[in-house]
């Protein structure tokens, strides 16, 4: 293909022109050409975000922080490849690297209103530190609060650390423990077991009773005795009955019809005998 271009497409003489393909781009579009940029082309999209409480707009599965006095507000973001822009009212008011993850959240200090910059600074390792500073059974707890793909991680835990204030350590252990048991691994169930008192009540396990089928009395349950019978006792099969009622024959003489085949049966069994 190439050599054919080469010697072929470029050198033909354009009738009407005269002259070659390859003289006209040399002679005339050759001049016109600029270089190529030093960057490869991002393809850009737009969005519209309203500011959540939280002080971040969610893009694509990903979270991003805007600043605090922008609550409620609508903002303008400019996606591409490698960044994430918002603007307001046409300013530029924050700039992020794109995520690259679900449920990351790209957040800066700066952002935040005063006094949240020591949440901001506590990072998943720190959390995880201070709940096992607790107890076990609070690591255990934050441990699974963290695990949640789809909820804000930092922010339970941080407030289920904070319980140790309003409560004691040695309490917030124990609803730990009751809501570890149960697999509640949420701070709200935490919180309402301190509130509820349950912290300090042992946990009711109910016996499992086993069911007796026949003491139910279901309206298609079959009497035990029917499986302690005598064969001549034992009440007969759907199989059994339906013999009895459309016999047939055994030995393939069904073609000769019911009453005929059974008749022939015996015979064919004496001669085998």
């Amino acid at each position: 293909m190439d050599k054919w271009r080469k010697e072929v497409a470029d050198c033909r003489i354009v009738h009407g022109v005269g002259w070659s393909p390859s003289e006209i781009f040399i002679s005339e579009e050759a001049k016109a050409l600029r270089a190529l940029p030093n960057t490869r082309y991002e393809l850009v999209t737009w969005n519209t975000c309203i500011v959540r409480k939280d002080w971040r707009i969610m893009i694509e599965s990903a979270y991003y922080s805007e600043p605090y006095h922008l609550i409620g507000k609508t903002v303008e973001v400019c996606i591409t490849t490698s960044l994430v822009r918002i603007f307001q009212d046409n300013k530029e008011v924050a700039l992020h690297e794109r995520a690259k993850e679900k449920w990351d959240y790209k957040r800066k200090l700066e952002h935040a209103p005063r006094f949240q910059e020591a949440v901001l600074q506590c990072t998943r390792e720190g959390l995880l530190e201070l709940a096992n500073g607790i107890g076990s059974y609070t690591s255990l707890v934050a441990k699974g609060i963290l695990s949640d793909p789809v909820v804000d991680k930092l922010r339970p835990v941080r407030s289920l650390s904070k319980l140790s204030e309003v409560y004691t350590a040695e309490r917030l252990e124990a609803a730990c423990k009751r809501a570890s048991d149960n697999k509640l691994y949420h701070y709200a169930s935490v919180k309402s077991i301190l509130e509820k008192g349950l912290d300090s009540q042992a946990i009711q396990y109910s016996e499992e009773k086993k069911i007796d089928f026949a003491e139910a009395g279901f309206k298609f349950n079959r009497n035990s005795a029917d499986y302690n019978v005598d064969d001549d006792e034992r009440p007969k099969t759907f199989e059994e009955k339906l013999i009895e009622a459309r016999p047939f024959s055994t030995r393939g003489n069904a073609m000769w019809g019911p009453s005929m085949a059974l008749m022939f049966d015996p015979m064919a069994d004496e001669e085998r005998a």
